[in-house]
Parts: structure tokens; sequence; C-alpha cells
């Protein structure tokens, strides 16, 4: 959360529905004690400034309350169930690669290749090489970073960053050791990797940073803890692991964080059951876990919420199955969690828990049946197995889910955190601020709340209505094949759409609907178009845009050298 001056352009700011939201509350039939005065707030500001607006908390309770404001950005929509579940027999294994290791029938690993997702779920570029257990993150600029894991049934130390925009996996410097199934995540821009095993059978002790800015690895405070399988998320500057496999075991109540600014690890309140592989996420100040694999007690539904200020965990409703080595993330507010394990099949099913209501409901059915891959916020889910240890090439990715991390860069309510004694009303300032946003549009969020008594109060929309400055102007249109799609104009998606001019260079894909829209800023001279795509003759031409006006440049591109398939 940040705050930053008005840069000396004018705002306005509209706030409605003024009415109280009561919430939900524990029992149906209760008033929650704290209220908020709107369900909603909207401003609008020029690119570049800043607007300000205001809601009233009250607690109409008998004790002081105190109040935690969160933030997630976009809107949580309810998507279709995406493909057929998938429910594939096999003897799921919680343990490291041993030498000799193979599907159990006698045959050899051999990776398996990339396959298509189905939608809503969306096939990116296919992993190099067939991976699994490898830690997935999100790094600057929205790249995707896959470290470590087994490759054909071997260890390995690689890393591949993959790049949204152009679509294609780098290799980036490689980790010191090799670590199969290791934690970690982004904090401040670098990537911190702990645990997992290595070659010899032990969890790796070492710390490793990685700087995407210098392609470099160093190292960090040792890990006093160190296990593999362990669930991570990142909470307040922390990097927070949970649970984990030994060289042994599998199912530990380990509760660890690593604080880079001061360098030290920390102990924390132990899980409340033994787990490894479970799936855990920060939402709103706290974490939430669910699921994950005991050798005692085999696979659990049991979900947890930890809060840092109290050091302590509190249960939760069950998720609706028994998941381990599932895909996992935090976004929109809700903890995802998708595929994995029940002990007797891999499913590409999957859930997401909302703790404003604890209540789980369905996520769309991804493309493939498997566990033990990597996952990050997207929600990206790239290798794994069906069976094994050789690991898959899949990668794919469910759009809408890139809300993630512990707040939204143009949303800061302040105070975000007070007590409210019994009877008390307290006014929050929200400020929304474009300064970062690259483009003018409609942006949407939620201020979520919560108390140290865990009333469960409905979270406040925002919407902030950024609109372009005068002298910007828009380019927008449709790309589509005059020839290819029985006889009538079809749609071509994932175009690459090149604009460039004198001091401008951006490179867009086309949606599935064959659409491009893009606000530009002042530049000197005309603006050149290339759309381009694989099986595609490629097109140009050249656009003079005029400050608050829209310019349509659509293209209906030529086969070559014949019609694509599918």
């Amino acid at each position: 959360m940040r705050r930053r001056s008005l840069l000396g352009i004018s705002a306005a700011v509209v706030v409605l529905a003024a009415g109280l939201v009561t919430g939900a509350s524990a029992q149906a039939d209760e008033a929650p004690d704290v209220t908020v005065s709107t369900s909603e707030l909207t401003a609008t500001a020029e690119l570049g400034g800043s607007a300000e607006a205001a809601l009233t908390f009250a607690n109409h309770g008998t004790e002081a309350r105190k109040v935690i404001l969160g933030e997630s950005a976009g809107d949580f929509t309810m998507q279709r169930a995406g493909a057929a579940r998938k429910d594939v027999k096999g003897a799921a294994n919680p343990h490291r690669l041993t030498a000799g290791t193979d599907r159990g029938d006698g045959t050899a690993d051999k990776g398996t290749e990339a396959q298509l997702a189905e939608a809503p779920w969306e096939s990116i570029t296919a992993h190099p090489e067939p991976v699994m257990d490898n830690l997935v993150s999100v790094g600057p600029g929205g790249k995707v970073y896959s470290a470590g894991g087994v490759s054909n049934a071997a260890m390995v130390a690689t890393v591949r960053a993959y790049d949204p925009v152009s679509g294609v996996w780098n290799t980036v410097a490689p980790m010191s050791t090799v670590r199969e199934k290791p934690t970690g995540g982004f904090v401040d821009g670098k990537l911190y990797v702990t645990g997992g095993w290595t070659n010899s059978g032990s969890p790796v002790e070492t710390t490793e940073v990685y700087d995407p800015q210098q392609d470099t690895w160093s190292k960090a405070a040792a890990n006093p803890e160190p296990l593999a399988a362990a669930a991570s998320a990142v909470l307040d500057g922390k990097l927070y692991t949970v649970g984990g496999c030994d060289k042994n075991v599998c199912g530990h109540t380990t509760v660890q964080s690593y604080d880079p600014a001061a360098g030290t690890w920390s102990a924390h309140a132990p899980y409340p059951e033994p787990v490894s592989w479970t799936s855990c996420g920060a939402i709103a100040g706290r974490l939430y876990c669910a699921g994950g694999f005991t050798d005692a007690g085999g696979a659990t539904a049991g979900t947890y919420t930890y809060d840092p200020g109290t050091d302590s965990w509190a249960k939760l409703r069950d998720m609706p199955e028994s998941l381990w080595a599932s895909g996992f993330t935090a976004a929109g507010g809700r903890l995802l969690v998708s595929g994995g394990s029940s002990g007797e099949v891999y499913t590409n099913a999957g859930y997401q828990y909302d703790p404003a209501a604890d209540a789980w409901s369905a996520l769309p059915n991804s493309g493939q049946a498997s566990y033990r891959g990597g996952s990050a916020c997207g929600l990206y889910r790239i290798g794994g197995s069906t069976g094994g240890f050789a690991g898959t090439t899949y990668a794919e990715l469910l759009p809408g889910h890139d809300s993630c991390g512990s707040g939204v860069d143009w949303l800061t309510p302040d105070p975000a955190e007070f007590v409210l004694e019994p009877g008390q009303e307290r006014a929050v300032t929200v400020t929304m601020d474009s300064a970062n946003l690259a483009q003018p549009g409609s942006y949407t969020a939620s201020l979520t709340v919560g108390t140290d008594r865990g009333d469960r109060v409905d979270p406040v929309r925002v919407i902030f209505k950024v609109t372009a400055p005068g002298q910007w102007g828009k380019v927008k249109g449709t790309v589509t094949s005059a020839t290819c799609a029985d006889g009538g104009a079809g749609a071509i998606g994932a175009a690459t759409v090149t604009l460039s001019a004198d001091g401008f260079h951006r490179v867009l894909r086309t949606g599935r609907d064959g659409t491009y829209a893009l606000w530009i800023g002042e530049h000197s001279g005309p603006l050149t178009v290339i759309v381009a795509k694989d099986q595609w003759r490629a097109r140009t031409t050249d656009v003079r845009l005029k400050g608050g006006e829209t310019s349509d440049v659509s293209f209906a591109l030529e086969p070559y050298p014949f019609c694509p398939k599918g």
C-alpha cells in the first residue's frame, strides 16, 4: 500500500450506496457487532492523479473490537465448470525420488508431452522439459519462475523464467544445489528458496536468494528446520512455510517464517495437525491452509487460518474432499486449490475457499489430472506428475485470478488497523492513486474487513475509474480470417500485435475473440501496427493517433501456407 500526491491533477469523487451493510454473521439470525456505512465506493481521476473517498465503521457490541482492513484486487466472478472431471487411478507417493524409482510396473519413467487445456483454463507455452516437484512463483514484470524439481527421474537445480508477453521460457542462473520440492516465493522483487530434498535424501538447510535484475544467486540465513513438500505464502513481507517432509517421514506441524529485512528465521505456533503437501495462501493479513497428507493419517480435508497478531491457528470449514499435492494460490480474497491426489486417484477438480462466508465452492476443472506440480498466482500450474517421477511439460493458466499479494498498489485505507470501543464509530479515508497505473480504464478491488473476534463483514467493493489525459489516443481492432472459418470471419486469438513509434514500443496479444486495445500517450510520427501469428501471413499498417479519439485498426489475415487445423 502506498500513498502519493495528487500530482496537480484534479479528481472527482462519487460515493455510492450509503445504506448500512450488516454482512454475514456466525448465526444467520444475529446482527454483527461491526458494520460499515457503505457497500461500494466509486472514484474518478485522470491517469496520474488521485482521489479520496470515505466510509464509517461502527461497533454495536458490548466489547472492544480491533478492525483490520485489507485489499484484494479485482472482482470475483463465478466461472463455468471447465473440463469434465477426471479422476485417474494411481498409487500416489508423497515421498522423495529414490534410486531406481519407476512407475511400479517395471517400466522406466518417461516425461509426458504437453496437452491442451480446456476452457476456461488456457494453455501456455509448454515447459521446456518434463518437470515435477518444482517451485513456481511470479516475479517482477509478471514473469513466472520454475525452480528445481525432478525431470526425467533426476533432481535438478535448473531455473526457467516464462515471459507471458512473448510466451517464451528462458533459462536463468541455476541454484547452487539440486532441490526436489523446495519452498519459497518472491519478497520485494527477489526469490527466496529454502528446503527441498537433495540427492542425499535430507532437506537442504541453505536458503538461496535470486535477484532477477542481476541474474545472480546469493545466500541468506540457513533454515533451522528445513523440510521438503512444505507449503509457502508471503505475508507482511515475510516468507512463511507450513508443514512438510523430512528424509523419511511426511507430516510435520512445523511453521516458520523468514524475514528478509532482519535476515532471521522465526518459529510460530505449530500447525493443528501434522501435515505435508498442504495448500496455503495469504489473505487480508492471515494465512489460510487446506488439505495435505501425513504418513500416519493419509489425506486430509482440514482447513485452518493463522493470525500472526495472536500467533494462533483456528479451525475452519473442511474442504469438500481430501486433496494433497495440489496447485494452489490466494487470489481475489480466496484460497484456490486445483488438482492433486486423494490418495487413490489424481484429479483435475478444484475448489476455492471464501473466508468471509467460511464456505467452499467449485473451481473450474483443469485440463489434466495430475499432482506434485508447481503453481503460483494467476492461477498458473506448471508440470506435475501423472505417475512416477518423470514429470510433464504441461503448463496452463486460469485467467482472472492474478489479483494476489497482500495489497493493491492503487488502493490505501487510512487507518488500516484501529480499535473500536463499544458504541464507537470511526471514519476511514480511502485513497485511490493512479500514479503507477499504465492504462486508463475501470479498476476494481475489494476492501476486506476482519476483526480480532472473527466478525464477518462483507467486503466493500471499490471502483476506480481512470480517464485518459486529453492528449492520449486509443488504438483498437479485431484480427480475423475471412477464409478459414467456414466461409465466415473467424476470430484469431493469441496473435501478436506490435505497436511502434518514435520513443514507443509495445507488444500485445489478441484475446480469444481476436480483439486488442491500448491507450497511447504522446509520441512523434505515425504508429506502426504489425500483426503476426504462426501459419498466417503477417500484415502491417501505419496510423496517426489523435488525442481523445479512437482509431480502429483491424486485420483479416491470410493463411500460410494453408488453413491451420483446429
